[in-house]
């Protein structure tokens, strides 16, 4: 029986771990969102946004083994596959990936053993797929940055080099209409400030020390960029400086 359809998770397919699982389908499940309203003055709500709040895919596999024990070996082994989670990709959608837990591991009927199996995997944190590659742009003053994609929020990190010859202390990044000023970092010269995301959760590191609680009170959440669109990026600092900009294109 040939595949029409692969997968792989952190790199290994489903087929690796045993030759007898033949993936049959693979099934992207209608994103979960959640409308945010107020009440209007009178009657109905006025919609302020959509949140988009987790997304789904199910692998649909036969294991073609007529021994019950062998088949109930292959299926723990798939269990062992599944259950860390990690990086899903998708043969429908080459170059991209969805950072995923397991949700669903399946059973196995002793009566009905061919029939098909699933495992389900949810993204939460980046319900989107992104690209496996990221775009960059390098600039010591201003550039633009451009993300594949069609989502409308696409997260930007920075890696920003000190090339004065005096300690930084105050730096600003600007993406689109977001902006993150940090004061009183003390990066001493060739030292390297990043910010980026990790499991859907913001950071800042100054050499190696935390320094998002640096940042100040008018900041972003976050510096965005729209997918496929050109975003100005910028870079302000009390010292000479260079910044790489980066970020990974979102799809719906």
């Amino acid at each position: 029986m040939n595949e029409r359809f692969s997968c792989t998770l952190n790199g290994i397919s489903p087929a690796s771990i045993d030759p007898a699982v033949r993936v049959t389908d693979l099934t992207e499940l209608p994103p979960r969102r959640r409308v945010v309203t107020v009440p209007t003055a009178r009657h109905g709500l006025r919609l302020l946004r959509r949140v988009r709040e987790s997304l789904t895919v199910r692998v649909s596999f036969l294991i073609a083994e007529e021994d019950p024990v062998r088949r109930r070996t292959v299926l723990q082994a798939l269990h062992r596959w599944a259950e860390p989670g990690g990086l899903l990709t998708v043969s429908d959608r080459p170059g991209q990936h969805l950072t995923v837990q397991c949700d669903t591991l399946p059973t196995m009927s002793a009566l009905c053993w061919t029939d098909e199996l699933a495992i389900e995997f949810t993204a939460y944190a980046v319900p989107f797929w992104e690209t496996d590659e990221s775009a960059k742009v390098t600039t010591g003053s201003s550039a633009t940055l451009t993300l594949p994609g069609n989502a409308d929020e696409c997260p930007v990190g920075a890696v920003v080099t000190n090339n004065g010859s005096a300690a930084l202390t105050t730096l600003t990044l600007r993406c689109g209409d977001t902006q993150m000023t940090f004061s009183g970092l003390s990066l001493a010269a060739g030292k390297k400030f990043t910010l980026g995301m990790s499991d859907g959760l913001l950071y800042a590191d100054a050499n190696g020390t935390g320094a998002l609680m640096l940042r100040s009170g008018d900041s972003s959440d976050l510096l965005l960029a729209d997918g496929g669109a050109a975003t100005p990026v910028s870079v302000t600092a009390d010292q000479p400086v260079q910044a790489v900009f980066s970020g990974r294109g979102r799809l719906l």
